[in-house]
């Protein structure tokens, strides 16, 4: 079965009534965050989501990494692609919104725990306390949007060393507080971007040790 665009926007967990609690992010009564995460099903979303979701797919199957930090959980739908790309990989992620009962439908979903949540905020020193014990191949970085909190989650996977660093939504076009921060950090280079003509990108950024 091949495993693209489509396929994500028609998961199990995505369609369906039973999943609307979570993919019905705008009018949920719950969370900071309101917004669909990556893969968005809104119709004036979806092709921006469709662009990004591509990207995504391409970078997970062109550096399989075994171990990543995810800082914005959402409603899971990073961690849907990644079990389903690569299924032994573990995801360490936080969020600010209690989402801890959709990380355990994912879990149960494929039948492990490889997805490990921690509701708590990404500046917090039991989070950097959490995941200083593990080495992580990768980051997901679509949380706060804001430049001390970009900046701060940047320096964090610096920090500790991770290779990679996946950014949403830092277009070119768009001087947002995404790239701001990010341009604030010498350490990491620009290798790979999708943009869209909605002004969201995600870019792949390397750390220059």
């Amino acid at each position: 079965m091949i495993k693209d665009v489509e396929y994500f926007f028609n998961h199990p967990l995505i369609v369906g009534e039973e999943n609307k609690v979570w993919t019905d992010y705008r009018n949920r009564t719950y969370g900071e965050n309101r917004h669909g995460g990556c893969i968005d099903l809104y119709p004036d979303c979806i092709k921006e989501s469709k662009i990004g979701l591509e990207f995504i797919i391409k970078i997970l199957n062109e550096y399989k990494p075994k171990r990543i930090l995810e800082i914005g959980t959402n409603i899971g739908s990073f961690d849907i692609i990644v079990q389903e790309l690569l299924p032994a990989t573990e995801i360490y992620t936080c969020d600010v919104t209690d989402f801890s009962p959709r990380i355990k439908q994912i879990n149960d979903y494929f039948g492990n725990e490889n997805i490990k949540f921690a509701n708590v905020d990404s500046t917090e020193f039991s989070f950097k306390s959490w995941i200083r014990l593990y080495k992580f191949d990768m980051a997901w970085i679509d949380a706060n949007h804001s430049i001390e909190y970009v900046k701060s989650d940047i320096k964090t996977c610096i920090d500790l060393k991770i290779p990679y660093i996946l950014l949403d939504d830092c277009s070119e076009r768009d001087i947002n507080d995404v790239n701001i921060a990010r341009k604030t950090f010498t350490q990491i280079k620009e290798i790979d971007h999708s943009d869209s003509l909605n002004l969201g990108a995600i870019s792949l950024n390397k750390l220059i040790i």
